[in-house]
């Protein structure tokens, strides 16, 4: 930061947290990934609303534009702070390529299983997993078991009872990630708030049905090519039953997917953001 202080550059694009601050406005771009601070506050410390509020915001006034990964994003802040949606672009997002890399199988996954992919962060809504399983219980379905991927760390809080359906792996390679995504019977996104759902173009990319709600940016990303679901238990249990024992439905969701992840592609996203920086430059 202190060379940058320095230099006389051009422009800079602050990606993510911290923004930085100190940037003369005219020559600043920020990327928005979401306003949860705002939608869901219960979610952060009171460190992080004071950051927002005295340094981000401040700096989302003075900078000269403002990009967002989706419309949804957008229209939350036109909603906040409608004298900075003038100054937004929405540049979307897209999946990471898998088409070079080499699937590995992961030892001991020899049956079907759903597949979730997450953290410990309460909007993944991961709870909604152990009650639909509960759900399934008291109807008497036995369902396969979810595969877990990711930083979750179970603790006494997760109801460890429904934990006999949940396989926890932790990280994984892309290899293997891959693979799981190719294997599964649907992909879980029980997510109730995203600033665009990246994972859900990535299981798209893999072949992978998804299941999700009709909430937030996902209706946005996920198209007409998933199962939506209310994130209730009931609803998804009913969900995940139908992909379960319909493959038929599977296979219509594999195919709509294909068709719309095709749509998002990494060269659009940097084309976009090139616009941007053109129409900064003297």
């Amino acid at each position: 930061m202190g060379r940058l202080r320095s230099t006389d550059v051009d422009l800079v694009h602050s990606t993510g947290s911290p923004v930085l601050s100190h940037v003369s406005g005219d020559k600043h771009v920020i990327t928005v990934h979401d306003l949860a601070i705002i939608d869901t506050p219960e979610r952060f410390s009171s460190w992080s609303k004071w950051y927002f509020e005295k340094i981000y915001l401040s700096s989302l006034k003075r900078c000269r534009a403002i990009i967002t990964n989706s419309q949804f994003t957008q229209s939350r802040l036109q909603l906040h702070f409608p004298h900075l949606a003038p100054k937004s672009i929405v540049t979307p997002l897209a999946a990471k390529d898998f088409s070079q890399i080499e699937s590995i199988p992961v030892k001991g996954l020899d049956h079907e299983f759903f597949l979730f992919v997450g953290s410990s962060d309460p909007a993944k809504n991961f709870k909604l997993l152990h009650e639909s399983y509960q759900e399934a219980g008291a109807r008497g379905v036995v369902l396969p078991k979810t595969v877990l991927v990711g930083t979750r760390n179970f603790g006494e809080g997760d109801n460890r009872e429904s934990g006999k359906n949940l396989i926890e792996l932790g990280g994984v390679s892309d290899g293997q990630l891959k693979w799981l995504y190719e294997k599964c019977l649907a992909f879980l996104f029980p997510s109730y708030y995203e600033g665009f759902g990246l994972p859900v173009l990535e299981a798209m990319s893999c072949s992978a049905p998804v299941i999700c709600g009709r909430v937030c940016s996902l209706p946005e990303v996920a198209g007409g090519a998933a199962c939506y679901s209310e994130l209730n238990p009931v609803a998804f249990f009913e969900a995940m039953e139908k992909l379960y024992l319909d493959a038929d439905y599977r296979k219509h969701l594999v195919e709509r997917g294909r068709l719309h992840m095709n749509a998002y592609d990494w060269q659009d996203t940097a084309d976009l953001t090139y616009q941007v920086y053109r129409s900064m430059m003297p």
